[in-house]
């Protein structure tokens, strides 16, 4: 069951943390809709971001941003995007 987002690449080690709350969904429940749908990148990115810089008290929210899209560029969920 333990996984990785195809979108942002979270752990998800439960059912829970998948979206829709089911391993069929390869995205996490930041990333997609209850019916595994993925969220717009911009979305996806903002939501990233909010948590980042909860866990690990960053200030800098242009740098967190810039993190995040380079971790976003080397998911498969964004490969052709």
């Amino acid at each position: 069951m333990p996984g990785e987002c195809n979108s942002c690449g979270r752990k998800m080690v439960s059912e829970e943390e998948h979206a829709g709350q089911t391993t069929e969904h390869p995205f996490c429940y930041e990333c997609a809709d209850h019916e595994g749908n993925l969220y717009s990148r911009r979305t996806v990115r903002e939501k990233v971001v909010d948590r980042i810089m909860s866990e690990r008290d960053v200030q800098d929210r242009r740098r967190a941003r810039q993190f995040v899209e380079n971790k976003l560029d080397n998911m498969p969920a964004w490969q052709d995007n």
